[in-house]
């Protein structure tokens, strides 16, 4: 996982820079109070759009998922059609159990296990027609850590066939890095297997599934550093098709750069009234410096408790509402010398599902106050049907 919740090391921050920094960008055609620029260009819409057709309905995509507006996070490794909206999907894969053996996978955690909401930082999706739509809904195939299933559902609204719909969606196969809430991916084609293999099981396809013609970059998407890579087990590398043994570089991500089309039926199903989750996630680890920094040599120890909560209800109505927080006060403490600092660290996310709208908010903080000031890193998603999609960014430094 990375997107809004991305290395709570950008809580470590020492002094250096002397400057301040605001990236704003539109995501879509709505307004703002202000002119909302990146790079000095307005980011209203990706480039490299590609067409997905299924029968007589077809949609242009972005064949990746963003956690700003502009990097590529994630490939688009799923699209839906027909009654395919986010909320039914979701309903389909709760209601099912962990047996999956008949499909030759393992009576092992996770892949033994059910799915459930999940905890993870928010993303966006492009369609045209369409725009902006972001993750709602999250699942999860385990639980946080230490490895699990991660799936993120955009219904985009966009009508398909006879009252269907298109949805997209990114899936992948994460562990949580030693020591901080974070997650590494170590396989898209993985997550993209289990996720076909439990709609199969839901009963829920009125057609095969089928690829879509390469349309994300291939034969590798991110890659794996050697410091998570010489942790994974050879047994776990064989199964994300991962060279087994050390590396003392980094690993590519293996994939096809296809996406599969999943074409659904049934009538709606009920979801459950979702479910609350709490836990705490104690941060333990030696990271580098990401914004502020002095230079590659720029390290820290971290220290601390990150607690993190995640209400999720459906009402009567059938509207879908989720609300989440991660928070924590840590402890930076300089490799190379110097004083230990607090760091404040709070993300909060919010959205609704609700027929054919939708919203999505969150929010990234991360403020070390020092001798003379405030450093300082905030960040800001709001995409949804109302307009005005929009990400913000805006970094502080101390002078030296």
């Amino acid at each position: 996982m990375r997107a809004m919740y991305a290395v709570l090391v950008v809580l470590v921050l020492s002094a250096f820079g002397g400057c301040s920094q605001d990236t704003d960008s539109v995501l879509s055609g709505g307004t703002s109070a202000s002119s909302l620029q990146r790079g000095g260009a307005a980011a209203d819409s990706p480039s490299g759009l590609v067409p997905v057709v299924v029968g007589g309905s077809s949609i242009n995509i972005w064949p990746y998922l963003t956690p700003d507006g502009a990097t590529r996070e994630d490939p688009v490794n799923l699209i839906f059609t027909g009654n395919a909206s986010a909320l039914q999907i979701r309903a389909a894969l709760l209601k099912l159990d962990g047996n999956r053996t008949s499909f030759g996978f393992p009576p092992v955690y996770p892949f033994n296990s059910t799915w459930s909401d999940a905890m993870g930082g928010t993303q966006a999706a492009y369609s045209e027609p369409g725009d902006w739509t972001g993750s709602v809904i999250q699942l999860q195939l385990g639980t946080y850590g230490p490895v699990r299933f991660h799936l993120r559902l955009f219904d985009t609204g966009v009508p398909s066939g006879n009252g269907g719909r298109w949805t997209l969606g990114g899936a992948h196969f994460e562990i949580q890095i030693p020591g901080t809430p974070e997650h590494q991916v170590i396989s898209w084609e993985l997550a993209e297997q289990i996720v076909t293999v439990d709609l199969i099981r839901a009963g829920i396809l009125v057609a095969s599934p089928a690829p879509t013609s390469a349309i994300n970059e291939a034969p590798g998407f991110r890659t794996i550093p050697p410091v998570i890579y010489n942790g994974i087990p050879d047994a776990l590398k064989i199964a994300c098709g991962l060279p087994t043994g050390p590396t003392s570089v980094p690993v590519p991500i293996p994939t096809n750069g296809r996406a599969t089309v999943f074409q659904l039926g049934g009538d709606a199903l009920d979801g459950g009234n979702g479910g609350d989750q709490s836990f705490t996630i104690q941060f333990h680890q030696i990271i580098p410096k990401p914004f502020c920094s002095n230079g590659p040599a720029d390290f820290f120890q971290v220290d601390g408790p990150v607690n993190v909560v995640k209400q999720v209800r459906i009402d009567g109505n059938g509207r879908y509402s989720y609300r989440s927080e991660l928070s924590g006060q840590l402890t930076a403490t300089p490799l190379g010398g110097g004083e230990p600092f607090d760091v404040r660290v709070h993300d909060t996310q919010n959205g609704f599902l609700d027929g054919n709208n939708a919203s999505l908010n969150s929010s990234s903080k991360r403020i070390a106050p020092q001798d003379g000031g405030s450093e300082l890193l905030m960040q800001w998603m709001n995409v949804g049907t109302e307009g005005n999609n929009q990400f913000r960014s805006h970094e502080q430094c101390l002078t030296p």
